[in-house]
């Protein structure tokens, strides 16, 4: 079961601030930009949710193999791929995942990327993982 471009409820806030410092003139005050945050915050109606979501569903229902969440692949960089999250359910027997290698932690710089591109290219298994980015 493929369950696409979901909008992240751990990253709503922070997708309402990137929207409305872009929009933002120079003059508007941090006061007036937390405001306009907000508002747009309570005003959102399409749904987000969050990715642990899925992985408990994975847990409660007998017939759900194994959940994967993923970031939204892309060489872009925009709403799309900075907000939103993929989901891959299998139906059928639970998988034992192996633990990670290796963590990754995001930093709002946005040097966890180049991190994760450089694994692979030194010869290292598949087994990386992220951290941080979902937290709310």
């Amino acid at each position: 079961i493929f369950v696409g471009d979901v909008r992240s409820l751990g990253l709503l806030k922070a997708y309402h601030a990137s929207v409305q410092v872009y929009k933002a003139d120079p003059e508007t005050s941090v006061e007036e930009l937390g405001r306009r945050i907000r508002q747009a915050e309570a005003n959102d109606k399409e749904m987000v949710l969050n990715a642990r979501l899925f992985a408990e569903l994975g847990r409660r229902f007998e017939k759900l193999g194994r959940v994967e969440t993923s970031l939204k692949p892309g060489a872009y960089d925009n709403e799309l791929s900075r907000f939103r999250y993929d989901v891959l359910i299998s139906v059928g027997d639970k998988v034992e995942v192996a633990p990670p290698e290796r963590w990754v932690q995001w930093d709002k710089e946005g040097r966890w990327p180049q991190e994760v591109e450089r694994w692979p290219a030194a010869g290292r298994a598949n087994r990386l993982a992220r951290r941080g980015l979902e937290r709310s």
